[in-house]
C-alpha cells in the first residue's frame, strides 16, 4: 500500500511498522477471500441461467471486412515503421 496515503492513519492509530504491516496483510487476505467468495457464490447463478440464442445477431454482423481493414492498418503502420527505420539506417551510414 502506499506509505505516503496511509502514514497519517498510521500515526494517528499508533500502530508501529511490524504492526501496521501485519494489518495491511490480514486487510489484504480478507480482500482476496471475499473476492474469491463472492466469484463463488455467483458463477453457479451464471451458468444456470438459460442460455440465450445470439446467432439472429451474430450471423448479421460480417467480420471478414472489419479483419481486412484491421489488417491493412496493421500493414501501414509496418510500412512506415520499416520506412523510418531504412531512413536511420541511410543516414547512419552517411554520417559515418
Amino acid at each position: 500500500m502506499n506509505s505516503r496515503l496511509f502514514g497519517a492513519i498510521r500515526c494517528r492509530c499508533g500502530f508501529n511498522g511490524v504492526l501496521w504491516s501485519t494489518a495491511v496483510k490480514h486487510i489484504n487476505t480478507v480482500k482476496k477471500f471475499g473476492a474469491g467468495l463472492v466469484a463463488a457464490i455467483s458463477a453457479p447463478a451464471v451458468m444456470a441461467s438459460p442460455s440465450t440464442d445470439w446467432s439472429s445477431l451474430t450471423n448479421a454482423i460480417d467480420f471478414g471486412t472489419l479483419a481486412t481493414g484491421l489488417l491493412a492498418a496493421g500493414a501501414a503502420l509496418v510500412g512506415v515503421y520499416l520506412t523510418i527505420k531504412g531512413v536511420k539506417i541511410i543516414v547512419g551510414m552517411v554520417r559515418s
